[in-house]
């Protein structure tokens, strides 16, 4: 309610003139906007890390599996017999020698230079602000709120289709997962390929 009330108080102050970030309505001499500017700057500069830590421990952990699984199934080509991937073994930390790029500090430099650099490299390059929400509520907007849901409870009732009690939800489901899908792709793309279409800076 409290981001409701500032975000329809932000816009009555200049209405259709309101920009996507809306700091830059103000003046550059005002000292309480100024404030506000470097209490803004403050919270995404701190932010970057914690951002960071996770998105790279995440990609790191991937690339490590990945390698499991492709070693395994070399490994089942050349006729040797391994017992089946579970989940105990996915969720071991892979040695050294396994994963380098998770284990060794060149891999954590390396990887969070990278996405820093992308993510310095996407933040001058967006027309604005208005324009990277557009593109975050497109795609993953889209995906957390409708396609996820969907496609999971697809997956979980879908040898339950004969049951009445689910025979329509999942009809209504996959319509769901199908608008979604198509939404997300024309929207992503219209941000992605018209971006001042969206932007209001």
């Amino acid at each position: 309610i409290l981001t409701f009330v500032f975000g329809v108080a932000g816009y009555l102050v200049n209405y259709d003139g309101t920009k996507g970030n809306i700091l830059l309505n103000f003046d550059e001499s005002d000292k309480f906007v100024n404030m506000g500017r470097l209490g803004s700057g403050i919270t995404l500069t701190l932010a970057l890390p914690m951002n960071l830590l996770p998105c790279r421990d995440s990609f790191l952990g991937f690339l490590g599996k990945y390698r499991a699984w492709r070693e395994e199934r070399k490994q089942k080509r050349l006729g040797e017999k391994l017992p089946l991937l579970t989940t105990d073994y996915m969720e071991q930390e892979l040695p050294l020698k396994d994963a380098p790029t998770s284990q060794n500090n060149f891999g954590h430099t390396f990887f969070s230079i990278a996405i820093i650099l992308s993510c310095y490299g996407g933040a001058v390059s967006a027309p604005g602000i208005s324009t990277v929400w557009s593109y975050i509520g497109s795609s993953m907007g889209f995906t957390v709120a409708f396609i996820l849901p969907s496609a999971c409870y697809i997956k979980l009732f879908q040898n339950e289709f004969e049951n009445k009690n689910h025979s329509s939800k999942l009809v209504a489901a996959r319509l769901l997962l199908v608008i979604s899908v198509l939404g997300a792709v024309v929207c992503t793309a219209q941000t992605l390929f018209f971006p001042n279409s969206t932007s209001l800076d």
